[in-house]
C-alpha cells in the first residue's frame, strides 16, 4: 500500500533503528524530512508496516535524448555515510 507519513512514519523509523541504520535522534529527524517528500510503499506483515521502499523522480540525458526516471533509493547505514543512494534506476522514456 502506499506510505502515508502520518500513518506509517513511526513503524518506519522503527525498522530503520532496529537494523542500526539510524543512530540518534538527529539522523531520524533527517531520515524523517526526506521520507516525508518521497513517493513510496510499505508491506504490512500482521497489521505491522515490515518494509518499506521509497522513490524519487529523475532524468538523465543520453545522447540526444532526455530520458525520465525513476530511482528506488535505500538507506545506506555504515556509520559516517547515512545517505540515500539510488540502486536501481527504471527508465521511461518519454
Amino acid at each position: 500500500m502506499e506510505y502515508d507519513h502520518e500513518r506509517d512514519w513511526e513503524a518506519v523509523k522503527r525498522i530503520h533503528s532496529e537494523v542500526g541504520w539510524l543512530d540518534d535522534e538527529d539522523d531520524a529527524k533527517a531520515f524523517e524530512r526526506l521520507v516525508a517528500r518521497l513517493d513510496g510503499v510499505v508491506f504490512p506483515l500482521d497489521g505491522e508496516v515490515e518494509c518499506a521502499v521509497f522513490t524519487a523522480p529523475g532524468s538523465m540525458r543520453y545522447l540526444a535524448a532526455d530520458l525520465e526516471l525513476t530511482a528506488v533509493l535505500k538507506f545506506l547505514g555504515e556509520r559516517d555515510t547515512h545517505a540515500f543512494r539510488p540502486t536501481a534506476v527504471r527508465r521511461f522514456l518519454t
